[in-house]
């Protein structure tokens, strides 16, 4: 309403329903803006993303979010949350059945606070009973939904534990939690309820498509047995929630907390699913279909020819499959403002991890095998250089890559390197650089040579190659300490030795490995000798098969008797997240 009215006071003018939405309608451009700065709000006060203050879940490790257009094409936001230092649902699991330990306690305690399913103020009976009685005694009173939230009061810092009724501070911050507590059930009743209507039920069924009514659990519970855990929820009809989230957004909020590979695997499948999906899926367009056929079953049984009866039901099939699959005004509005449709804390560089498991497993494989078709072939991109064509392989980048790099990990090199050509400066560098490991000075170049050196300088974006390629110090192209820096090159014989150098980046920086081509092995099933090849070859820095394990020693072997970093076992360990727990609801 801000960004579409024309009055610039900060607080919007309050219109009727029919009035709002046909203001909202007419400017989609506000509600583009709008949403934008509703997520970035979000995520800088709400989950502390660049921000003094903590998140209201916790220290935030990382976030990604997908944006959708909803029915009413308007525009809201799916996101998955990270918390820094959180368990896995297996130590949960575990913690939780220890009896020595207070961790359930605090556990609970944790999640009753971030995650609710109940209203605050009674039962929806009876918020329903005092709304209504609201309505009556204030028939122009604006609903909460459609107001600002009212920040806190100064907290007293002399009873900070104790109510004192002589306290004026303690007195307003007790008032305005009261008010807080109605605010949030009166916008629990208007946007969380959910209503069964004629498109959520299932005919065949007869049940809700949005599994409504849900479980209530009177406590929440702990299971002795198995250790599944069930959140308090004393509504059937709402999901949960966090009600400080709620007081904040004015609008339905739904809050999970994945404690199972279950609920991970499916959430993370449902969260990404918006990014990738089609526009229509394939029974959205049979149910449009079906549709259009009962709207019309007299027209079909009527007087008029088989030809005009076809045509004009394949107008009105056409005209309804293009409205569900047409991009609303907001969401083209979005992309046309250069707004992002998706909201993440990290980059992400795709991987294709079996063809490094293979060529670090070629080198133990018994001769025969090389002839057999289930040997998985390499692929290589084909290449132009000074008239000849070569074949580059990611593969061969790690495996020639320069001596500073010789004890980085084949995970680290997809997270931290990227190859790039070398510029002009760099190339004729070289020469300089090729006989004599020492820096040259850079008052013994000539002066061609020095304009040269200057207008790589200019480039910001490039950064020079340290000593030690896991050092965050990284210098300025070209120069360090008034001194050039040698060009990193490939190891000689590689195809692009004289033509690509590195960029290496900090590690805030870093890209996330998006592992493509299959499941990565399990360490609780399957083969296991397979899960310890596949574990060295990414955390054992290596250039040969034969660097990662001894003669006549088993990949488990090598495994267990190699010293992985807390952090690659932490990754190792989050690589299995999934299949943890899955008997969890």
């Amino acid at each position: 309403m801000y960004y579409a009215d024309q009055n610039k006071t900060y607080y919007p003018n309050f219109y009727s329903q029919d009035e709002r939405f046909r203001l909202i309608a007419n400017n989609p451009v506000a509600g583009a803006k709008f949403f934008k700065m509703m997520v970035d709000l979000f995520l800088k006060h709400v989950l502390g993303i660049n921000s003094k203050n903590r998140g209201l879940y916790g220290d935030t490790s990382g976030y990604y979010g997908t944006v959708e257009q909803q029915g009413r094409l308007t525009l809201h936001l799916h996101m998955l949350l990270w918390i820094a230092n959180s368990l896995t649902p297996q130590e949960v699991r575990d913690r939780l059945l220890d009896p020595t330990s207070d961790f359930q306690t605090r556990m609970v305690q944790y999640l009753e606070s971030v995650h609710m399913g109940e209203f605050t103020t009674g039962t929806m009976e009876q918020v329903q009973s005092v709304l209504e009685k609201e309505a009556a005694l204030h028939p122009n009173r604006i609903p909460s939904t459609l107001t600002l939230p009212k920040a806190a009061p100064e907290q007293c810092i002399t009873h900070h534990n104790t109510q004192d009724n002589t306290c004026k501070k303690c007195q307003a911050s007790l008032t305005w939690w009261e008010q807080f507590k109605t605010i949030v059930d009166e916008i629990l009743f208007k946007s969380n309820r959910h209503k069964c209507h004629s498109g959520c039920t299932d005919p065949k069924y007869n049940s809700c498509k949005a599994r409504f009514p849900r479980d209530v659990f009177v406590e929440t519970a702990i299971n002795p047995e198995t250790g599944s855990l069930n959140i308090k929820k004393g509504e059937a009809w709402l999901n949960t929630f966090t009600d400080i989230l709620t007081y904040l957004m004015r609008c339905n909020t739904d809050v999970t907390s994945l404690l199972s590979g279950t609920a991970i695997k499916s959430t993370v499948a449902y969260v990404t699913d918006y990014i990738t999906k089609t526009p229509l899926k394939t029974h959205t367009m049979f149910e449009a279909i079906k549709t259009v056929f009962n709207r019309n079953s007299e027209f079909i049984n009527g007087n008029l020819s088989c030809q005009e009866k076809t045509r004009k039901l394949m107008i009105q099939i056409v005209n309804t499959l293009t409205v569900q699959g047409e991009v609303g005004g907001p969401m083209a509005c979005m992309y046309l403002l250069g707004h992002p449709d998706h909201y993440t804390s990290h980059m992400f560089r795709p991987f294709f991890w079996k063809a490094f498991v293979h060529e670090a497993n070629k080198s133990w494989e018994q001769p025969q095998l090389e002839d057999s078709g289930d040997v998985m072939m390499d692929k290589v991109i084909l290449h132009k250089v000074n008239g000849n064509v070569i074949g580059l392989s990611p593969v061969m980048d790690y495996l020639m890559r320069p001596t500073i790099f010789k004890d980085m990990c084949l995970y680290d090199w997809i997270r931290l390197i990227t190859k790039r050509k070398m510029s002009k400066s760099e190339k004729s560098r070289i020469k300089y650089t090729s006989e004599s490991d020492n820096d040259m000075d850079v008052d013994s170049l000539t002066e061609d040579d020095a304009m040269d050196v200057d207008d790589v300088l200019s480039h910001s974006d490039d950064m020079a190659m340290v000593d030690d390629p896991l050092d965050c110090n990284y210098f300025p192209e070209g120069k360090r300490n008034g001194k050039l820096q040698k060009v990193i090159q490939f190891l000689k014989g590689h195809p692009q030795w004289s033509t690509h150098t590195f960029t290496v980046s900090d590690e805030s920086a870093g890209k996330v490995p998006c592992f493509v081509g299959g499941t990565i092995p399990r360490p609780d099933s399957g083969d296991r000798g397979e899960y310890c090849l596949a574990m060295l070859t990414l955390f054992r820095p290596w250039r040969s098969g034969l660097d990662l394990k001894l003669e006549g020693e088993s990949w488990e072997d090598a495994f267990h008797g190699y010293k992985f970093t807390q952090r690659q076992q932490d990754i190792m360990k989050f690589f299995n997240i999934r299949y943890e727990c899955n008997e969890m609801q």
